[in-house]
């Protein structure tokens, strides 16, 4: 038969005392965003960057067509599993 275990980091956890490493930042460390349409299989016409450009703490903003002028191509699905009839299966572009 078990026995409950005693638990001696719940305590520091439930009064939002816990250290994760999500809580450490080093120095010239830089977050990344990245925005999809809201809107399935929409066409997106032209991106204004100019008001996020503008503020101190943006690093750089990178669009679709800054990845096409760069050559870097498409995100290719890390898995790729076949279907059920045994044929791969259609991976959209990213």
């Amino acid at each position: 038969m078990s026995k409950p275990t005693q638990r001696i980091e719940d305590d520091r956890f439930l009064r939002g005392a816990g250290r994760f490493t999500d809580d450490i930042t080093p120095p010239g460390t830089v977050y990344a965003a990245f925005v999809r349409s809201p809107h399935a299989h929409a066409d997106i016409l032209s991106i204004d960057t100019d008001d996020a450009c503008a503020l101190a703490s943006v690093v750089s903003i990178i669009t679709g067509a800054d990845l096409v002028a760069a050559g870097l191509g498409t995100i290719k699905p890390l898995v790729t599993r076949p279907r059920d009839d045994g044929k791969p299966i259609w991976a959209p572009p990213r």
